[in-house]
């Protein structure tokens, strides 16, 4: 079934194509929802590269995507579109965005999951409205498949924001957890948990020469490391972390589990 056909060219001339479409959902890989919106993509665009980011976000977790995506996105070549989908919220009342930075675009659910990067970048929102972009039949279950892959698609064919949707000021967002202080008390969120089970919390790395002691239920960490092989296996660790963020680790052992941690819980520590 060819979906699109050459209705279309016309609209390409002069135009600045992508090169890269990321995908990033909570869909998984045991079903083919990922491969759909592949094909659709592919469809649309052959030439287009389509690169995923992760297809792991824990599902419904729109917060954990938000994260993922703004840690992700700026790794990409100028001109990428980056296509994001946890939308719990599907077929529901909450609108569908184009969001355009001087170096990237994105086409998300307007459910927050762009809000870091709303928060770090000048942006040009557009409200997602012309049905022309969209798949002929649109599931109330699936916009994944049939409006933001071929959104995505079609943006990377050079088509303008403009010509998909309309500029908006209105829109949905999420905030970052706060660390707390007070005197020589802090505390902290664990934002996100990867697949080794170390944790990241909202503490910048920046504040760690500050830190005395960080409580983990009933773990104690009063050092910092710069390896996660620095401690024996088991051990907790304190590490300034890739994304930024301090890592609470083990070496070769999964910390959440073995702390009985989860993504949201608050962890504890003393300034010097």
């Amino acid at each position: 079934m060819i979906l699109y056909n050459s209705r279309y060219r016309g609209e390409y001339r002069g135009v600045k194509k992508s090169r890269i479409v990321t995908l990033t959902t909570d869909f998984g890989l045991s079903d083919p929802f990922v491969g759909m919106m592949k094909g659709v993509i592919a469809n649309i665009n052959p030439s287009v590269n389509i690169i995923d980011i992760t297809h792991e976000i824990e599902s419904h977790q729109i917060f954990e995507g938000a994260f993922v995506l703004f840690q992700s996105y700026k790794f990409f070549p100028s001109g990428t579109i980056h296509i994001a989908v946890v939308d719990p919220g599907v077929g529901g009342n909450r609108n569908k965005l184009i969001i355009k930075t001087n170096n990237y675009t994105f086409v998300v659910p307007d459910n927050g999951i762009a809000s870091f990067i709303i928060d770090k970048e000048d942006v040009e929102i557009f409200e997602i409205y012309n049905r022309k972009y969209f798949l002929p039949e649109v599931s109330n279950t699936f916009h994944g498949r049939d409006i933001f892959a071929p959104v995505g698609a079609f943006l990377s064919k050079g088509i303008k924001p403009e010509s998909i949707g309309e500029k908006t000021d209105k829109f949905n967002t999420i905030s970052m957890p706060r660390v707390e202080i007070d005197k020589k008390r802090g505390i902290a969120t664990v934002i996100y948990i990867d697949k080794f089970g170390n944790l990241i919390t909202n503490i910048k790395n920046d504040l760690l020469d500050n830190i005395k002691a960080i409580y983990v239920n009933k773990g104690i960490i009063n050092r910092v490391s710069i390896a996660y092989e620095d401690g024996s296996p088991g051990e907790l660790l304190t590490i300034p972390g890739s994304l930024n963020f301090v890592e609470i680790s083990m070496n070769q052992d999964n910390t959440a589990k073995k702390m009985k941690v989860k993504s949201g819980d608050r962890i504890y520590f003393d300034l010097k």
